[in-house]
């Protein structure tokens, strides 16, 4: 369940070429990012706050357009063209769950894109309750999710990310606020997928599990790349960018 697909793929699951992104007014939030996500990997992305890693998944799941640079994902380039396939192969898990999930049921909140789309409902149905299994939310259809816990809301929104199996998750912090039961359930849930991830975080415990390779952005720009065990026994870099107490 919400697994790869398992075939030779002659292209990166996600490719970022020579990315920037400017704010209106000049002020440079990313500056020629470059990048490959292959099929399948899980990588970290890690940054002070302000480094510009919450604009780059907003890039890649194409809420957000660059200034220069290309963005595609499994060879499709992302572009407003491309709006909607895009955004149906790329899940984003926000860091506030508040402000991914728009519905008083989380039954809708999970099936909003779908309902949206005009999907059938029983294709909706069904997808609904394979994602909310996947979390461990079964029989919670018709709770409010803004009046559940701030661990329940993230399993909430992880349901919404994947409920149509996209080829590429993308989280943004998503330990962040949890205690340390739910965290370590969502920790479990993510290292059972064998998806392809990009995970922004702070978390360098999560990170350390999860990923193979790291990528770290400080003021717009990646200052280093590489193996995930490498860049986390470089306690230097870490501690120039605050990631470290």
């Amino acid at each position: 369940m919400y697994l790869s697909r398992t075939r030779h793929y002659s292209k990166p699951m996600l490719s970022v070429d020579g990315v920037s992104y400017l704010f209106p007014g000049g002020k440079v939030i990313l500056d020629d990012i470059s990048f490959t996500v292959g099929h399948g990997e899980k990588v970290g992305l890690i940054g002070s706050v302000g480094c510009g890693k919450s604009t780059l998944l907003y890039l890649i799941k194409n809420f957000l357009t660059p200034s220069q640079g290309k963005i595609s994902i499994s060879g499709i380039e992302v572009n407003r063209s491309n709006k909607d396939k895009i955004r149906a192969m790329a899940g984003l898990v926000t860091q506030n769950p508040d402000d991914q999930l728009f519905s008083r049921s989380v039954y809708d909140a999970v099936a909003f894109e779908m309902i949206a789309a005009g999907k059938p409902k029983a294709e909706i149905t069904q997808k609904v309750a394979r994602a909310l299994g996947f979390v461990h939310l079964t029989g919670s259809e018709r709770r409010n999710p803004f009046k559940m816990s701030g661990g329940e809301k993230k399993k909430v929104a992880l349901a919404a990310s994947i409920v149509n199996d996209p080829l590429l998750l993308l989280l943004d912090e998503p330990t962040a606020g949890l205690d340390a039961g739910i965290r370590s359930e969502l920790i479990e849930l993510l290292d059972s997928m064998d998806k392809t991830m990009l995970i922004a975080s702070h978390d360098l415990e999560l990170i350390g599990q999860l990923t193979t390779h790291t990528v770290v952005l400080a003021g717009g720009y990646i200052i280093a790349s590489g193996p995930t065990s490498e860049i986390l026994s470089n306690h230097t870099l870490l501690l120039d960018q605050g990631l470290l107490g």
